[in-house]
């Protein structure tokens, strides 16, 4: 369930506040905790448009599976065939389209998940530094954030940092490493190249930094964990006043 944040808490906030200055942390802080929604608002958005993306880039590669055993059943010299095979590379060029679009998703998620983190604990931040609320409790909350957002997110700074340096990985491989690695999708004894910048496997984005595997899950599961965490937020402005 969402944490209702509306002027109410304001007001209580500045019934006990002598100071101008005091009021305008307060009103700064209330409008940065009632924007953070945009983020979870728009991870959702990504959701559902990776899901769009992945479902009709599978229907297309069924659809392009299907012609080509039409035309391996009817012969290439058959009079239909040249028209099954156009459809089949117009519906297979579709898929590729959509496949791209999934990825798009995957790494527009990637920094959506960096920024609303990084948010938030700039925020907490300055809550302990406000007078007006009880450092100590602040501290607790922000620790617990950011401990939920670990078992969430383990790798949301790496993944970050290999989205935003895609022209350094794209280096030649002599400027970077390469390791064996093994996941739960291939294995390498010799090594690999480390400089792409990020892959899907199933649901799950992945990218190759630092000679390591990292990744984040494009699951309802991890919207939620967005939720939990910014009723967390909006939950610790509320309750850890003086």
């Amino acid at each position: 369930m969402t944490i209702q944040f509306d002027y109410g808490i304001l007001d209580a906030f500045n019934a006990r506040s002598p100071s101008m200055d005091e009021r305008q942390q307060i009103f700064d802080l209330w409008c940065e905790i009632a924007n953070l929604d945009q983020y979870v608002r728009k991870f959702d958005h990504i959701l559902k448009l990776y899901r769009f993306a992945r479902d009709e880039s599978r229907i297309r590669i069924a659809a392009a599976n299907e012609r080509r055993n039409e035309i391996a059943g009817v012969g290439r010299d058959a009079p239909e065939a040249s028209e099954l095979l156009a459809q089949c590379r117009i519906l297979e060029k579709d898929a590729m389209m959509y496949r791209s679009w999934t990825h798009i998703a995957a790494r527009d998620g990637a920094m959506t998940i960096y920024h609303l983190c990084h948010r938030m604990m700039t925020i907490w931040s300055k809550m302990q530094c406000c007078s007006l609320f009880d450092a100590s409790k602040v501290g607790v909350t922000k620790e617990l954030a950011e401990r939920q957002f670990a078992r969430a997110f383990p790798a949301f700074v790496t993944i970050r940092n290999s989205m935003t340096g895609l022209a350094d990985n794209a280096a030649p491989p002599l400027h970077v490493d390469c390791c064996p690695i093994e996941t739960a999708y291939f294995k390498s004894d010799v090594g690999l190249s480390l400089f792409f910048g990020g892959s899907l496997e199933g649901d799950t984005f992945q990218v190759a930094f630092d000679t390591h595997i990292h990744g984040y899950d494009l699951y309802e599961e991890s919207l939620y964990a967005l939720q939990e965490l910014l009723n967390l937020i909006r939950k610790s402005f509320i309750d850890d006043k003086k």
